[in-house]
């Protein structure tokens, strides 16, 4: 078995440093074309399904892909979505970070934190492939 796993193309949020999370994304004209060179780049793969995020970035970037495999099985999952970040959802990460330095201390929003938010990131990517 070959698991190829890939990124949304890049977001207007993204560029403006916003902070994501569940919210959909749209996606940057950058990103429209980092999707569209994705979906060239996997054309010749052989791909059984896919299995992704729910939210719109995904489905952007999936679209892209799936032009080159029409007839793929996609399954779009909420449980693939990035880990919800509460209250700095949509929230500048810059500003964030300027606040945190005021604060002088962390808020442990851009990194996974150590209550095992990774495993279980981790778990939710893969229990789709059983």
């Amino acid at each position: 078995m070959k698991l190829i796993i890939t990124r949304h193309g890049e977001t207007i949020e993204n560029k403006a440093g916003i902070l994501q999370g569940h919210l959909p994304g749209q996606l940057s004209a950058e990103g429209i074309g980092q999707a569209k060179a994705l979906g060239k780049r996997l054309q010749s793969e052989k791909i059984d399904v896919i299995y992704a995020s729910d939210l719109q970035r995904v489905v952007d970037t999936t679209r892209e892909i799936t032009s080159y495999h029409p007839d793929t099985e996609v399954i779009f999952t909420k449980e693939l979505r990035e880990r919800d970040l509460g209250e700095f959802q949509g929230q500048n990460k810059h500003e964030m970070t300027a606040m945190e330095n005021l604060a002088n201390t962390s808020l442990n929003i851009f990194e996974i934190d150590q209550n095992g938010n990774y495993e279980i990131l981790c778990y939710n990517s893969v229990k789709h492939l059983e």
